[in-house]
């Protein structure tokens, strides 16, 4: 018998941010009735991790085990993570390709991260309105296929997602130099096929100490204000054409860090031969424990090629910048 879902809560994905907790539990109730709906799914470990989660929550704070509510939290997030992206694209059933994605996120340990990433990518999508599909591995050359396809007004985006947990901590520029030249050559592969010209790189940083610069100046990418072009989906976000500003190189702010990093690896990448002219820049695993709250800081910066403007991904992030 399937739970009770909360279904004004969920399709409101900006409950997600002014009630996160309660937005969670209720796209993990969601992902638990998924599994079990599935005679293949509901066999898989996570789906008694998940009714285990949903049982803490249900019971009067008296009566649950004696699991730390902070530990119960972020593990609601985990699943509800997965439980948004399912919910968003419900209407389209479960895909060959996301039943192994899922057995591949409850079995496999070491795609834990990457996975999930996947998963956050797509109900990002989802809720902003893109009809989002997990891409069939094709065989041999499964290496060369990109994770999701996502349409919506006429457009179609071809996105490979990106995340990992690394061993050696990334707290120097040269190793956040590395990460950075490590995602772009690694993810740039996907899209040697012209059918996935168009193509995004989305790469979560969270792990990563991307203030640290080697100038040691106060984190930041100085920019002007007179350069700025509104969003095209309004609110406070704006374009940023970086070739419209001749000194932006040139400010010590602007250089050996995370974000130069990115533009120069992005503009360099040769798209003779590689189809993407997006890069989208995610931190999502930011965990911040202050007395009895419990912050998730999530963060989206997107880099589109100059030709690709018109077609930039502007739904995934408040702050654009145009390289070439």
């Amino acid at each position: 018998m399937a739970h009770v879902v909360d279904e004004e809560l969920l399709d409101n994905p900006l409950n997600e941010e002014v009630a996160a907790l309660s937005y969670y539990f209720q796209a993990t109730v969601h992902f638990l009735n998924t599994l079990e709906a599935d005679q293949n799914l509901r066999v898989l470990p996570m789906r008694d991790a998940a009714a285990d989660l949903v049982e803490f929550w249900n019971k009067e704070p008296a009566l649950r085990d004696g699991r730390d509510p902070f530990d119960a939290a972020l593990d609601t997030v985990f699943y509800g993570t997965i439980g948004k992206a399912l919910w968003f694209q419900r209407q389209q059933g479960i895909s060959a390709q996301l039943r192994r994605e899922l057995d591949r996120l409850s079995r496999d340990e070491g795609a834990v991260v990457g996975n999930h990433y996947l998963f956050y990518v797509a109900g990002m999508l989802g809720a902003h309105g893109f009809e989002v599909e997990f891409v069939a591995e094709e065989g041999q050359i499964a290496n060369r296929t990109p994770d999701l396809v996502a349409r919506k007004d006429g457009r179609t985006y071809w996105v490979e997602a990106n995340a990992k947990q690394p061993v050696i901590e990334v707290d120097t520029p040269e190793r956040i130099q590395r990460l950075v030249q490590s995602i772009i050559e690694e993810k740039s592969r996907k899209f040697v096929d012209q059918r996935f010209s168009g193509g995004i790189i989305a790469a979560d940083v969270s792990p990563a100490h991307y203030w640290v610069n080697r100038a040691n100046v106060t984190p930041n990418v100085k920019l002007r204000r007179e350069v700025m072009r509104p969003h095209p989906g309004g609110g406070d976000g704006f374009v940023y054409p970086l070739a419209d500003d001749v000194e932006w190189p040139h400010h010590i702010e602007n250089q050996d860090n995370i974000f130069r990093f990115l533009v120069d690896e992005f503009q360099q990448l040769d798209r003779t031969r590689y189809f993407v002219d997006q890069l989208l820049i995610t931190v999502t695993r930011r965990v911040v424990r202050s007395g009895r709250s419990l912050e998730l800081p999530k963060g989206h910066q997107l880099l589109v090629h100059r030709d690709a403007e018109a077609r930039a991904l502007h739904e995934a992030a408040k702050h654009i910048y145009v390289v070439g």
